[in-house]
């Protein structure tokens, strides 16, 4: 199917052939823009006709590849909440995870997902997978939404699922424990998780990337600057921050491509739903950060253009950044535009960026540590009541 041909031939499929296609592409991290741009319009047309399944396959799908499509989206929400009762909890479970991944709040929708767990859940809870579990806890923390009945209905069913938790589910509940420490305390959940908290955090440490080539260029222009940091500095609290000065709470992060989403309509760039995350709990927990996009870092083409765009970034902290570094014994992302001053990042940044450049997609292949593989984002099911729906992902 050729580019010119694709919206022609994908008015022919209807909505379980569509996310099926979609589905396709997401599992094998094939990132195809003309095609995903004729799915999403096609699929907001028919949107009606699509079924619980068919909704959060391809929701599941365009997250998947942090593909984003606003439009799409806020019909597949609004859909998804009308037809809510109808959700199998591996649906619940995807279209949540999908959701949080593009940082993107839909109220209706969460609301509608937080009807369906009941005042007594045990029965309930007992139809979801461990998996099912994490996606749905860690999609609700995620985006900050405080459903003292979601929340504990999945943290008293952690005991009996824990042996089946594998290391990305663990780390999900850190960050579940993390909200609901800092953001949520008033929930007075946090202590169902007491007992896994060590394995929780260890899990997480553990499951962080290794710092880039260009985040080392970044830590060497900081020397340069006479801003001396630590390199890889882990918070008490298990998050990691890219150059840090722990006494002062002042830290650089560098955003690379994995750190953010791709809008196929229009010429923005939108940090991914998980870093968000972050950003709003180190901002809870006292930290100041700059954020160095990568799209902005890489016109920089010399050496002193790049500690002149840090020195100006740095310019609001110079009293404290210079004068109180002192190293700790540890070593080791809605809408917003173009940054238009040093101070614009100098906390705790939105979701989305002006685009600076072309969005590149490397032939598909995005090399993404943060982006989770299909198997940890939750089996797409064959549902009963349907026919060639994709098969479990093992």
């Amino acid at each position: 199917m050729s580019q010119a041909e694709t919206p022609n031939q994908i008015r022919k499929f209807n909505p379980q052939s569509l996310s099926n296609l979609a589905w396709a592409f997401a599992a094998l991290g094939v990132a195809a823009p003309s095609l995903f741009k004729a799915i999403a319009a096609e699929a907001h047309a028919q949107i009606r006709e699509f079924n619980p399944a068919n909704l959060s396959i391809l929701a599941w799908a365009f997250a998947k590849l942090g593909i984003l499509a606003p439009r799409l989206f806020e019909a597949v929400a609004a859909e998804s909440a009308s037809k809510i009762r109808d959700f199998s909890p591996q649906n619940l479970a995807n279209l949540t995870w999908a959701y949080a991944t593009m940082g993107n709040l839909a109220p209706r929708l969460f609301e509608a997902v937080a009807a369906e767990f009941p005042a007594e859940a045990q029965k309930f809870m007992s139809k979801f997978k461990p998996q099912g579990l994490s996606n749905v806890a860690w999609a609700f923390a995620t985006l900050g939404i405080k459903a003292p009945r979601v929340f504990e209905a999945i943290l008293r069913a952690v005991p009996a699922a824990y042996s089946q938790l594998d290391q990305h589910e663990l780390t999900q509940f850190h960050q579940v424990l993390l909200f609901l420490t800092y953001e949520a305390p008033e929930l007075r959940l946090a202590p169902l998780l007491r007992d896994f908290r060590a394995e929780f955090r260890a899990a997480f440490v553990a499951d962080e990337p290794s710092p880039s080539r260009t985040q080392g260029d970044v830590a060497a222009a900081l020397e340069r600057t006479g801003w001396m940091h630590e390199f890889e500095h882990v918070t008490p609290e298990g998050l990691s921050l890219d150059m840090a000065q722990p006494a002062s709470k002042v830290a650089v992060e560098f955003d690379g491509p994995t750190h953010y989403l791709g809008d196929l309509g229009s010429a923005e760039y939108c940090l991914h739903g998980r870093f968000f995350f972050k950003n709003r709990l180190l901002q809870k927990l006292g930290w100041k950060v700059i954020h160095v996009p990568y799209f902005e870092w890489r016109r920089l083409e010399s050496p002193s253009a790049q500690e002149d765009y840090l020195a100006q970034l740095l310019a609001p902290f110079m009293c404290v950044a210079f004068s109180v570094f002192e190293p700790s014994a540890g070593r080791n992302p809605h809408w917003h535009s173009r940054r238009r001053s040093p101070t614009a990042h100098d906390s705790v940044i939105s979701p989305c960026s002006s685009r600076v450049g072309r969005l590149e997609y490397d032939d598909g292949q995005r090399e993404d540590p943060e982006l989770l593989d299909v198997e940890e984002v939750g089996d797409v099911e064959e549902d009963e009541d349907e026919e060639n729906l994709p098969g479990t992902v093992s």
